[in-house]
């Protein structure tokens, strides 16, 4: 009896996040399905020539990488490689996940600064129902992958400082250099 406790709170809690979740969905459904087509056939294509012929090639075969996040041209490219899925399509899929992912690390990361999950559920709620957070993780770009690097080395970073072992230090240089090719090429 006393395991069932923590059980359903979990249960609840993620219950909560699947609301979120399919809220930033639906909405993004109904109002910006067609948003953000800012660059996308610049990381695409650079994502699409990785994934084929194993390099990043310029429209004109130069061999320059021209997109706003290098994290993102590389992920793409391999989840095109492994799933074989259309690069259009897992673009727009991939900003999709990373913008729910980092609604779920946000209230993560309040939770723990706060130490109140109903905080950390609010915040995520304000970042699900937030117009722009919405428009972008339907742009197909890396604008959610750069928001969850981000918040993933905040949350890396704070637990090195709290626990300075080998491991979170470890953890903390990675969150560092994917935060650092997430974001190398967005405009300030």
């Amino acid at each position: 009896r006393h395991l069932q406790r923590p059980v359903w709170g979990t249960v609840l809690r993620l219950a909560g996040y699947l609301v979120l979740g399919l809220f930033l969905l639906t909405a993004g459904l109904l109002l910006f399905s067609s948003a953000g087509r800012d660059d996308a056939h610049i990381t695409y294509w650079s994502s699409y020539m990785l994934a084929h012929f194993g390099e990043m090639l310029n429209y004109n075969g130069v061999r320059v990488e021209q997109s706003s996040s290098l994290l993102h041209v590389i992920f793409l490219a391999l989840f095109a490689k492994v799933t074989g899925i259309e690069m259009v399509t897992l673009g727009k899929i991939s900003s999709l996940v990373f913008g729910m992912i980092s609604v779920m690390l946000t209230a993560g990361l309040v939770t723990k600064v706060t130490d109140n999950r109903a905080f950390g559920f609010s915040a995520a709620m304000l970042t699900a129902a937030y117009p722009y957070f919405i428009y972008w993780s339907y742009g197909g770009l890396e604008t959610t992958l750069v928001s969850l690097t981000g918040i993933f080395l905040i949350m890396a970073v704070a637990g090195y400082v709290n626990d300075r072992t080998t491991p979170r230090l470890i953890l903390a240089l990675l969150a560092m250099l994917l935060g650092a090719i997430a974001s190398e090429g967005a405009e300030p």
